[in-house]
Order: C-alpha cells, then structure tokens, then sequence
C-alpha cells in the first residue's frame, strides 16, 4: 500500500493527520484548519463565479421574455373584453327576441 502525501506540504497522510481529497482536481491535503480554510475560500469563489454566470443568464432570458410576456397579457385583456361585449350582445339579443 502506497503512502498519500499532502500536496501542499508533502509529507505522509496518516491516521493523526487524516486528509481531505478534492474530487474534482484529485489534490490530497491534511485536514488542517489552515488548509480546510483556504479550501472553502476556493469553493465560495467558484460558487459566486456560477451564480454569477447563472444571473446574467437568468437575465437574458428574462430581457427577451418580458415583451412577450407583456404582448400576451395585452391579448388576453383584448379577448376578454370581447368575450364580454359578445357575451353582452347575446344577453341584448336573448332579451330582444324573447319578448
């Protein structure tokens, strides 16, 4: 069995000195304070980066779908009030010819 060493410091990693490993780059660090603390500094740069590029994404989308959201709100109040005027029509009609 092959000892794993830190990749910050180089030396063994062992059962007093337990490790932390990062998935996705694969590097091998002692699960020092020190280094856990550098570790979640990364993490949170990366994670605002993400998000960071999500939003502006978000907001891309959303500056191409308010007019159209806003063009079918305008639609359906034009069809409602259709709807309302016909509706209207055939209560005026019903009532007209019912006599």
């Amino acid at each position: 069995m092959t000892l794993k060493k830190c990749t910050k410091c180089k030396k063994n990693i062992t059962k007093k000195a337990p490790e932390l490993e990062c998935s996705r780059c694969d590097n091998i660090l002692h699960a020092d304070p020190t280094y856990i603390a550098k570790l979640v500094r990364d993490f949170t740069r990366e994670v605002k980066k993400a998000v960071r590029e999500e939003m502006k994404n978000l907001e891309k989308s959303l500056e191409f779908l308010s007019p159209q959201i806003l063009n079918m709100e305008q639609s359906i109040k034009s069809q409602d009030t259709k709807i309302k005027n016909l509706e209207d029509e055939t209560k005026t009609y019903q009532i007209k010819y019912k006599s």
